[in-house]
C-alpha cells in the first residue's frame, strides 16, 4: 500500500504520465521501496485535495470496505467490527458514511476511544462485558445485521460470538485470523451465515487481471480493485476517511526501524507511515 509519483509509463497506458500522483496496491509489486513497477489495474491516480501520505493506506481502506460489502448490510442497519485495528477503523468511517450504526469491540480501551471520535456509535470491551450480551442489548433484541470478524487470536470463541451476537440469518465476514472450531448451536441458532473476505475488491489474486491488466466489465464486477482505490481516495477527499486520527505517526525510511518499535510500544498506534522524502508537489 503505497503512493508516489509517476517516473514512467508503458506505451499502452493513456491516461497517466509521468509526474501524475497515483495510489498503488498489490503485495507482489507494491513494496516499501524508492521505485515500484505496478500493473495499471493496480494504480489509482490521486484526486486533488489528497496527499501523497493520506493516499498511501488505498490498500487497506479497499480492504476495509470488500469486508464491509461482504456483510450486505444497508443504511439503518447495525454492523459490528469485531476488532478495532486499522481495518476496524477504516470500516467503522466507512458504515458512517454509508449511514449504519456501528458497534466497535476490542480489548483496548485505547482504540474503542478511537473509534468512537471516528463515528462508532457504542463499543465493548471484551475483558469487562459479554459482548453478545451488549450487542443483543444495544439492538433491541435482535441483534446485529452483521458481523466483521477482524481479531487475530488463536481461540474460537471470538467466532462462535460472532454467530450469536447476529440477528436472524445475519451475516458474519471472516476478515482476521483466529480458531476455526465451529460450535454448532452458535451457528444453527440464529441461522448465520459466515463469509470469506479476501484482499481488496474483485480481481484480487486474478492474474488476467492483476498482472495481464483486463478489467472487469462493470456490470459483472462493480467494485474492481481499481474501482475500490479509487472509491477510498474519494472518501479521503470528502472527508469521510480521517487518515491523519488512525495514522498520526510518520517515520523516515532510513529509520524504519523505530517504527517498528513504535508499533510494538504501549502507545501501539493503528499503524505508520514510511516517508521516503518525496515532495507532493501539488
Amino acid at each position: 500500500s503505497l503512493a508516489g509519483i509517476v517516473e514512467e509509463v508503458d506505451g499502452d497506458v493513456v491516461d497517466l504520465a509521468p509526474g501524475d500522483l497515483v495510489a498503488a496496491s498489490g503485495s507482489q509489486c507494491a513494496h516499501h521501496a524508492e521505485v515500484v513497477c505496478v500493473p495499471r489495474n493496480l494504480v489509482a491516480r490521486i484526486p486533488d485535495g489528497v496527499s501523497l501520505r493520506e493516499a498511501s493506506i488505498v490498500t487497506l481502506g479497499a480492504t476495509a470496505m470488500t469486508s464491509l460489502r461482504a456483510t450486505n448490510c444497508y443504511f439503518g442497519e447495525t454492523v459490528v467490527f469485531y476488532g478495532m485495528g486499522m481495518l476496524g477503523l477504516l470500516g467503522t468511517q466507512v458504515a458512517k458514511a454509508a449511514g449504519m450504526h456501528v458497534i466497535g469491540i476490542d480489548l483496548d480501551d485505547g482504540r474503542l476511544a478511537l473509534s468512537r471520535d471516528l463515528g462508532a456509535d457504542a463499543t465493548f470491551n471484551g475483558r469487562s462485558v459479554e459482548v453478545v450480551d451488549a450487542v443483543k442489548e444495544a439492538t433491541d433484541g435482535y441483534g446485529a445485521d452483521g458481523v466483521v470478524l477482524g481479531v487475530k487470536a488463536s481461540s474460537s470463541d471470538p467466532l462462535n460470538d460472532s454467530f450469536r451476537m447476529v440477528r436472524q440469518r445475519g451475516r458474519v465476514v471472516a476478515q482476521g485470523l483466529f480458531g476455526f472450531e465451529i460450535d454448532r448451536s452458535s451457528l444453527f441458532a440464529n441461522q448465520a451465515e459466515l463469509v470469506p473476505s479476501i484482499g481488496y475488491g474483485a480481481g484480487r489474486y486474478d492474474p488476467i487481471y492483476e498482472e495481464g491488466n483486463i478489467d472487469y466489465p462493470i456490470g459483472f464486477g462493480r467494485w474492481t480493485v481499481n474501482r475500490n482505490q479509487e472509491l477510498v481516495l474519494r472518501l479521503i477527499g470528502d472527508g469521510a476517511i480521517d487518515v491523519a486520527t488512525i495514522a498520526p505517526h510518520t517515520v523516515e525510511i532510513g529509520d524504519a526501524p523505530s517504527a517498528y518499535r513504535l508499533l510494538q510500544s504501549e502507545e501501539r498506534p493503528p499503524t505508520v507511515i514510511l516517508d521516503y522524502g518525496i515532495d507532493d508537489h501539488r
